[in-house]
């Protein structure tokens, strides 16, 4: 079976990007035990904060999760398959999902399943950065 696919990635500039409406809550992905402990920070909200942004830590890892590097489509889904659940339930929360770069969009498909398994609403998508396929696999 064909794994689900994110929409086309937008550009937006990032002296457009403002504060979230109120009631919508920034969400980042959570980083692995592994990369914690080598980095002993979160590079996604270390950048959020410095831009006066706050995400709210509504995901938790769960279980272990191989490196993505290497993996095409179906192994990155498989690989996330059920990784992320909420620490507590959402419901009625809406969310907009920040992560640090976009692949397949596996983690990003990961975390929203997480957040509507959890009964909450995801609004919108945003990372860093996106990895352009050169040659075809």
């Amino acid at each position: 079976a064909a794994a689900p696919s994110l929409p086309a990635p937008s550009r937006v500039a990032p002296s457009r990007v403002a504060p979230g409406p109120a009631g919508i809550e920034l969400v980042t992905i959570p980083s692995s035990r592994g990369a914690w402990r080598a980095r002993g920070y979160h590079p996604v909200d270390a950048l959020l904060h410095r831009a006066g942004l706050h995400p709210a830590p509504l995901l938790a890892q769960r279980g272990v999760v191989s490196d993505q590097v290497g993996l095409g489509r179906a192994e990155r889904a498989a690989n996330k398959d059920h990784s992320l659940m909420a620490r507590h339930p959402l419901n009625g929360v809406a969310v907009i999902l920040v992560d640090d770069i976009v692949t397949t969009g596996a983690t990003l498909l990961e975390a929203r399943r997480a957040v509507f398994a959890a009964g909450g609403t995801v609004v919108g998508l945003a990372t860093l950065a996106e990895t352009r396929r050169l040659l075809p696999r």
